[in-house]
């Protein structure tokens, strides 16, 4: 019986593994007019069918249906959901959760009702397929950058830049040229060279 119930947890263990795979880079050193030619890509546009009522954030679907997000207003837990805008030419809703202590960030297809959590607020490449978003972590957490890419209206995690050590990156961006750039606290600017899997 102890193999039939350890199975289904390892296989649920391999896949999340599998679903958050490193991604393995090289940070090199630029200038700081370098960082600066990031370009920032205006990439939502308002949907007028979805709209927050109080207290609920409905997203409509192609089948009729909905997808709901519940506030959560609790002694234990708290959060407000927002809707951000759908990404341009596709049918993806961009929705923030704002907790006590951090953000969570979604994105609802509208044509199967499929949810991705993102770990941060996106941003897009110049070609608007390729994105990365960065965490805030907390104290337990480690700092890491999520890559994805949206290509026939179907998002997909590539995976995760695990953190610098003893670096601890403020902010991320894109160059004309799709390169990802980054910047740290100490005001030191790199270029992330990505091996994409």
């Amino acid at each position: 019986m102890k193999l039939l119930t350890s199975l289904p947890l390892f296989l649920l263990f391999a896949g999340t593994a599998f679903a958050q795979q490193n991604i393995p880079c090289q940070y090199t050193s630029i200038k700081k007019v370098q960082y600066d030619s990031v370009v920032r890509i205006p990439f939502l546009v308002r949907n007028p069918q979805i709209q927050k009522q109080p207290g609920r954030l409905i997203i409509p679907l192609a089948n009729q249906k909905f997808k709901v997000f519940d506030d959560i207003n609790v002694d234990t837990d708290m959060g407000e959901y927002s809707y951000l805008g759908d990404v341009r030419n596709t049918r993806l809703s961009l929705i923030r959760k704002a907790a006590l202590h951090n953000e969570m960030y979604f994105v609802v297809n509208q044509l199967n009702g499929k949810v991705d959590t993102l770990i941060g607020g996106p941003v897009f490449a110049p070609n608007l397929q390729d994105f990365a978003c960065l965490n805030n972590p907390g104290m337990e957490e480690a700092q890491r950058i999520q890559l994805g890419t949206i290509r026939d209206g179907q998002l997909t995690i590539r995976g995760y830049i695990p953190e610098k050590k003893k670096t601890f990156i403020t902010a991320i961006g894109y160059a004309i040229n799709n390169a990802l750039y980054a910047k740290d606290e100490d005001g030191k600017c790199w270029q992330l060279n990505v091996n994409t899997p």
